[in-house]
């Protein structure tokens, strides 16, 4: 947000993406600011995945959804903050009559320290 926000303040990001390099996405993320202690504050977020129907190398890709979280703490003074994420993708493929469900689960962490 670009005012002002207090503990328990709420927002929302939209991102288009591709999955895996080849799947359109958009990936609606809800943010809640739900501690602030001294300097630093720690933000939580919840997002869900969703992609159209798809034609990729032949087949169709399809049922196209997916939940994560995600959690930021963030020191003043310090360059980065401490993150985790995960996220998971689920997907139908399917070619010549035949189909197959995926699921794609994708984490990562950044711990800063002083």
């Amino acid at each position: 947000p670009k005012e002002p926000v207090g503990v328990g303040a709420k927002w929302q990001s939209t991102t288009t993406a591709k999955l895996a390099d080849k799947l359109d996405v958009t990936q609606v993320t809800d943010y809640e600011l739900v501690a602030q202690k001294g300097t630093t504050w720690t933000i939580k977020g919840k997002t869900k995945v969703t992609g159209t129907d798809q034609k990729m190398q032949g087949g169709d890709i399809s049922a196209i959804k997916g939940s994560g979280t995600s959690e930021a703490t963030i020191t003043d003074g310090m360059l980065f903050p401490t993150y985790k994420t995960m996220l998971e993708t689920q997907f139908t493929a399917a070619e010549a009559g035949k189909s197959m469900q995926f699921a794609l689960k994708v984490g990562g962490s950044v711990n800063a320290k002083k």
